[in-house]
């Protein structure tokens, strides 16, 4: 039967999703608000900045390195600093999504209706990771006579999304791990670098700032979506039916 209505595209069964619609009775309004928190699991504490400069420096040490050389080379590693930076911190933060609907439905023997709004807000777990989404639906349906019965859908859904982009998926703790201790997230005397924080030369690291590499990305992402659909329902005899839709989308 699936196939003799849709052809070969319904050769292996079809599923007839229907959408929420009114029904006969007194009006209802609900709201439904949720709302949760994603935490990272517990990650390795990583080391300051003074336990990584003596750390680096004993690695140089135990590799023959001379200290004549690593006066000249790494002296950078032999000062004491007074600040350090937590990368882990900076990057990472607990997530959370919020989830808000309003409906309204309602009915008579001849119409029905049903209105709803939803808001989506989500926080990713790590920085600059955002969406939020808005969509609006309504749906009705109204009894002509006794044979002919019409209605429609109209879903519309605005999103905005900032997603991190493949290179910072797939190197995100590669870049937490080798981030310098040393720098200071953000620099102002840094003009040209946007203000973040950077390590000097005599540093002798190649490495970037993690913050700036999220800070800097522009990978903002708007999206509208308009879908409708009319339909008009013709029943000349109670064991007959016949059904036209015309739907489209933007």
């Amino acid at each position: 039967a699936a196939a003799a209505i849709y052809g070969k595209e319904g050769a292996n069964g079809v599923i007839i999703v229907t959408t929420k619609r009114g029904e006969k009775g007194s009006s209802k309004v609900n709201f439904h608000a949720y709302t949760s928190w994603n935490f990272l699991p517990e990650m390795p504490d990583l080391l300051n900045a003074n336990q990584y400069a003596e750390t680096r420096i004993k690695g140089l040490l135990n590799g023959g390195t001379e200290m004549d050389v690593i006066n000249d080379s790494y002296g950078y590693y032999l000062q004491n600093f007074d600040q350090s930076t937590n990368w882990k911190d900076e990057i990472f933060r607990a997530g959370q999504l919020q989830n808000y609907t309003l409906s309204g439905s309602g009915g008579t023997e001849k119409a029905n209706y049903y209105v709803s709004g939803n808001i989506v807000n989500q926080t990713g777990n790590v920085i600059e990771n955002n969406y939020s989404s808005y969509n609006f639906k309504i749906n009705t349906d109204l009894q002509i006579n006794d044979w002919l019965r019409i209605g429609e859908s109209v879903n519309f859904r605005h999103s905005d999304e900032t997603p991190l982009n493949q290179r910072q998926g797939e190197r995100i703790y590669r870049q937490l791990y080798r981030a310098l201790p040393s720098i200071p997230v953000y620099d102002d005397t840094n003009i040209n670098g946007g203000g973040f924080g950077y390590a000097p030369d005599s540093a002798q690291w190649n490495g970037a700032n993690p913050v700036a590499n999220y800070k800097l990305y522009d990978g903002f992402r708007k999206k509208d979506r308009f879908f409708a659909n009319v339909y008009a329902e013709i029943r000349p005899f109670e064991s007959l039916s016949w059904r036209t839709d015309i739907s489209g989308r933007y």
